[in-house]
């Protein structure tokens, strides 16, 4: 069975198709790379998706919201989450992870791969500001230019089977604040 990894961007907060694929084609070569050392059968399959995903305990997902709320920050029972994260935010409660990416149509694709691959790096490895020490991808600002360590794609592969159960009530919340108020 291939590993999946969802990326969710109801609100069409990257821009056009196009720019998705950028994102998407970004994403994939560092996901080969992990499943391939987890020895992983079927390899990975990294997906935009137009509907709510349910993915399996072990598998990732990633939500683009705008560069004002961040989605995750309505995960219920989640602690400490700090709104003003930047570029993007993962938190978790008891049960479930969630991880988001605050995404303009002017970001550059690459830009919204890597902060997408850090903030899947939070979720997967459960690791808050320490992470930022391991170098590569897992530092605190990230840009276009960057790549993942190979310590990255270790770490990555070691916990990549890890059961992270990923919060799936972000996509209500993105169509509910995609739909137009009507009087």
């Amino acid at each position: 069975m291939p590993y999946n990894v969802y990326l969710v961007d109801t609100m069409n907060r990257i821009g056009s198709d196009a720019r998705r694929d950028a994102v998407k084609a970004a994403l994939q070569p560092y996901f080969d790379a992990i499943v391939k050392q987890a020895k992983v059968d079927g390899g990975a399959i990294v997906s935009f998706v137009a509907a709510n995903p349910q993915p399996k305990d072990h598998e990732l997902m990633v939500y683009f919201c705008s560069t004002s709320w961040h989605v995750v920050s309505q995960l219920p029972g989640a602690e400490s989450i700090n709104i003003e994260a930047g570029g993007g935010l993962t938190v978790w409660n008891h049960s479930v992870t969630g991880s988001d990416v605050a995404a303009d149509g002017k970001m550059e694709p690459r830009a919204l791969a890597n902060l997408a691959f850090h903030e899947l790096m939070h979720n997967k490895l459960h690791l808050g500001a320490a992470m930022h020490t391991h170098g590569g991808l897992a530092v605190g600002t990230i840009d276009s230019a960057m790549r993942p360590s190979d310590g990255n794609i270790k770490a990555m592969a070691r916990a990549l089977m890890t059961k992270r159960p990923q919060w799936t009530g972000g996509f209500k919340e993105l169509e509910d604040r995609a739909k137009p108020i009507t009087p």
